[in-house]
């Protein structure tokens, strides 16, 4: 036992201390308690073939709202659209949960291939992306309709160029 005085399972026990800190005080730490025992639903969904909107005959349909008295025949469309999966990697996925993505640039760090993704290709899937995760994770998306201000900015960024471009014709 050269050097070590915390016995055989000191390093275990650092590493696993670093660790727990680290998670801590990462966004996945951040989750609310009563979304933790939820987190299996989202990894399904993350995970999930895009093709399989999440309806296999009537055993894993959404739950009735209350207020609606158990009928919600009506809402099984919007409701497969909304429960379709990503099929993301398992890579992507822990990714996803380690980080707790909250803006489209981070979506594009922790997916590859975003692009490229026929449910993901669109500013709007990748914001409703965004806002799925944010259900679990407690956090705000940010950025929701930053890219119309952004547009108008490039646009008055570009009114300004052109009049910088007159005024020297005209001189």
């Amino acid at each position: 036992a050269a050097g070590g005085s915390g016995g055989p399972f000191e390093n275990r026990d650092w590493i696993e201390s670093t660790v727990l800190h680290y998670l801590r005080s990462s966004p996945c730490g951040e989750i609310p308690e009563e979304n933790l025992a939820r987190m299996g639903e989202l990894v399904e969904r993350l995970r999930r073939d895009p093709s399989d909107n999440g309806y296999d005959g009537g055993t894993r349909e959404i739950a009735p709202d209350s207020n609606d008295g158990g009928n919600n025949d009506g809402d099984y469309t919007r409701a497969g659209h909304d429960n379709r999966g990503y099929g993301l990697t398992d890579a992507e996925t822990l990714q996803i949960l380690n980080h707790m993505p909250t803006s489209l640039v981070e979506v594009h760090l922790l997916i590859e291939d975003v692009d490229k993704r026929d449910n993901l290709k669109e500013e709007r899937d990748q914001l409703e992306f965004l806002k799925l995760v944010s259900r679990y994770s407690g956090r705000e998306v940010q950025g929701d309709g930053a890219s119309a201000e952004e547009e108008e900015g490039e646009g008055k960024g570009g009114q300004d160029i052109d009049d910088d471009d007159n005024d020297a014709m005209d001189e």
